[in-house]
């Protein structure tokens, strides 16, 4: 195109950008509006209340959520 786009497209763009929540990595743990939802959603079928810092974790995959929950119990070294 020969032609940049419009003025309004390029704020949007320019704003965007600029806001932080956008624009850095997610907590470790996973966002933690997600975690309060977890929280919410799952406390009745534990009948207890979650604590979203010690006891969530979101992963971004079943492979990762896997590794992470074996590897403690995991010895490196051979015996």
């Amino acid at each position: 195109m020969n032609f940049g786009p419009p003025e309004w497209v390029q704020k949007a763009a320019d704003d965007a950008l600029a806001t932080v929540p956008g624009n850095h990595y997610s907590h470790p743990k996973g966002r933690i509006r997600l975690r309060e939802a977890i929280r919410d959603f799952y406390s009745a079928d534990f009948k207890r209340t979650l604590n979203v810092d010690t006891e969530i974790i979101v992963t971004s995959g079943a492979n990762e959520g896997i590794y992470n929950t074996l590897l403690p119990s995991v010895s490196l070294t051979p015996r």
